[in-house]
């Protein structure tokens, strides 16, 4: 991580690390609930291999819910063609889907993915905070305050203590100056 963008990137990810985790935690406790009920209610629904146990529920839910296809893949089911027409099984089924990937894709993935954008908001302004800083002209690092310090320190070094008439913090600075500690 040489380039500035990657250290942006690295410190934005890692600014509001505790907020990402309960984020994170969070999804995965709303997946591990859907899992119990899909594996308890919906047992029999699921394709092959997808949920055969409540661990292999929960990862087939937790795939579907960050790959964005919801749990639509996990479950095998017809969807009900009018109001009246399905049993209500079939319309349990279909709400459960869509509540999945309402609940899990779309509000709780938004919400991680918005965190991260905040980080990087911060980091900007943080950036730009500092760079204004630097610039402003009573800062010590600016071109105008930085030539009169090195005036300054011009005219200590040629200043003859014993003629030149030194206020106590200039001969202080002198002094300084002269054992080498500033």
């Amino acid at each position: 991580f040489g380039g500035h963008s990657a250290r942006m990137l690295l410190s934005s990810a890692t600014l509001n690390l505790p907020k990402l985790a309960q984020a994170g935690l969070f999804i995965c406790l709303t997946v591990y609930v859907y899992a119990v009920v899909g594996f308890i209610m919906l047992r029999d629904q699921h394709r092959e291999g997808k949920c055969f146990t409540l661990l292999n529920c929960a990862i087939s839910y937790l795939d579907g819910g960050l790959t964005g296809d919801g749990i639509h893949e996990t479950l095998s089911f017809k969807t009900p063609h009018s109001l009246f027409d399905g049993r209500i099984s079939e319309w349990f089924m279909q709400l459960f889907t869509m509540s999945f990937l309402t609940i899990c894709v779309q509000i709780l993935l938004a919400i991680f993915s918005g965190i991260i954008i905040d980080s990087f908001g911060e980091v900007r302004d943080r950036a730009a905070e500092v760079s204004n800083h630097l610039q402003e002209t009573d800062h010590l690092l600016s071109q105008s305050t930085y030539r009169q310090y090195v005036s300054f320190f011009v005219f200590l070094k040629c200043a003859d203590v014993g003629d030149a008439e030194l206020t106590d913090l200039e001969e202080y600075i002198f002094e300084e100056v002269g054992r080498g500690t500033s």
